[in-house]
């Protein structure tokens, strides 16, 4: 079965860049905000409380969670700077795999994002890991091949 064009005519690397720059501003805001709450601790003059209790307990559960999300996004922009951007389409879907369904669905398989602008314009694409319900709906599938997501057929009509 042939694989048609790209699903548009910009380019993958456009839209890619836009979620490598997203990724990195999430990074960013985690790798602030874990910033200040670790300064906020190490400023904090505050007599001693219970230990489980205290203003530094709490900003070290902070440092933490925020560690956490920083980790989550590292490695999330990881996976985006393995996708190929070459200009062959694939033939069949699987990580950097632009999409195109017959009821308008556009997927981007890299990380779960959610909606992201089209740089060129267009419909926004919904950006999704090979993990999520429909990253494995769509993983494996070709132009032409059916399937079904939520009780509902779709058909796949092009990759790039």
């Amino acid at each position: 079965m042939k694989t048609s064009s790209p699903p548009t005519a910009h380019p993958k690397a456009a839209l890619l860049a836009t979620c490598i720059r997203l990724q990195e501003d999430k990074a960013a805001i985690s790798r602030s905000a874990m910033e200040d709450v670790q300064a906020s601790a190490n400023e904090h003059n505050g007599a001693m409380e219970d230990k489980f209790e205290s203003f530094r307990e709490n900003c070290q559960i902070q440092r933490d969670l925020f560690a956490r999300q920083l980790d989550d996004a590292l490695t999330a922009l990881a996976v985006l700077h393995r996708i190929d951007v070459g200009n062959a389409p694939p033939p069949v879907v699987g990580l950097g795999t632009l999409i195109e369904t017959d009821k308008g669905g556009r997927f981007f398989i890299a990380i779960s994002l959610g909606p992201v602008p089209d740089p060129a314009g267009g419909a926004p694409w919904l950006v999704v890991s090979k993990a999520s319900p429909i990253g494995q709906a769509l993983v494996g599938r070709r132009v032409g091949e059916a399937f079904t997501f939520k009780g509902e057929q779709h058909l796949v009509k092009a990759l790039g």
